[in-house]
C-alpha cells in the first residue's frame, strides 16, 4: 500500500509541475505577443527615432483609447501612456525602474529617479 501512495504522490507532483510549466510558457508567449503588437501596430515607423533617443512627447504615438478617463495616478495622461509603450518597446516588459531613468520618457520628470537598488534588482537576472 505504501508503494502505491508513493507513486500516486509522484504522479500528482509531476502533474502539478507540468501545469506550472504550461502556465509559465503561456505567460511568456503572451508577453511575446504583446511586445510584437507594440512594435508592429503602435511603434511602427518610429523605431529609429526611439533608438535615437527622441523624446516621447515629440513622437505622435497614439496609444489605444482608455475606457476609463483616469489613469493609475493623478498626473497620468496620454503622454504617460505613450511613454509606457515606448519604454516597454525600448527596455522590456515590466522594467519600470529602468523606464523611470530614461530621460526620453516623461517618468523621470514626473516621478524622479528610482532607487539604485531597485534598478539593480531589475537588471539582475532572476534566480
Amino acid at each position: 500500500m505504501r508503494i502505491s501512495k508513493f507513486f500516486l504522490k509522484c504522479w500528482i507532483f509531476t502533474l502539478v509541475v507540468e501545469v506550472l510549466n504550461v502556465t509559465v510558457c503561456f505567460r511568456v508567449l503572451l508577453r511575446m505577443r504583446m511586445l510584437y503588437y507594440i512594435k508592429q501596430e503602435i511603434i511602427a515607423g518610429f523605431s529609429q527615432k526611439i533608438d535615437d533617443n527622441v523624446s516621447a512627447s515629440e513622437l505622435p504615438i497614439c496609444p489605444p483609447g482608455l475606457i476609463v478617463d483616469t489613469g493609475p495616478v493623478e498626473w497620468w495622461d496620454r503622454e504617460a501612456d505613450g511613454s509606457l509603450l515606448i519604454g516597454t518597446y525600448k527596455h522590456g516588459y515590466e522594467r519600470y525602474n529602468i523606464m523611470r531613468q530614461d530621460s526620453a520618457l516623461c517618468f523621470l520628470t514626473r516621478c524622479g529617479p528610482p532607487d539604485g537598488s531597485a534598478v539593480l534588482a531589475e537588471i539582475s537576472p532572476e534566480v
